[in-house]
């Protein structure tokens, strides 16, 4: 768990939860099939190997799924949501999103 101002939460092998606090949290997943949790603040997190689900707050955010077949949703603000190898599902929902997809089959919501 983050608290407020920047943090740096960092995931091990295996599968982790890791949320961001109030500010400016900076969240990095280092392998497993992990959940990435952004709050307020602008968030960066960045989902490596295996099927990450990361999910923004309420700022703009940037959200990079890595390898494998990840869910990325961007919440409120104006997010940067980015889809690599395999078959990501991107959502930008509310704000101005800018979405893009590197390899493998998309799913935009």
């Amino acid at each position: 768990w983050g608290e407020l101002d920047s943090d740096t939460l960092t995931g091990d092998s295996g599968n982790d939860t890791l949320y961001g606090g109030m500010q400016n949290p900076l969240a990095v997943d280092a392998s497993g099939r992990d959940l990435l949790l952004g709050n307020s603040g602008f968030d960066l997190l960045y989902g490596q190997e295996a099927d990450d689900s990361l999910s923004g707050g309420e700022d703009g955010d940037t959200l990079y799924g890595g390898k494998d077949s990840d869910f990325i949703h961007g919440d409120g603000g104006d997010d940067l949501i980015l889809g690599d190898n395999g078959n990501d599902t991107l959502c930008g929902d509310e704000g101005s999103d800018t979405i893009l997809g590197i390899t493998g089959e998309l799913m935009l919501l």
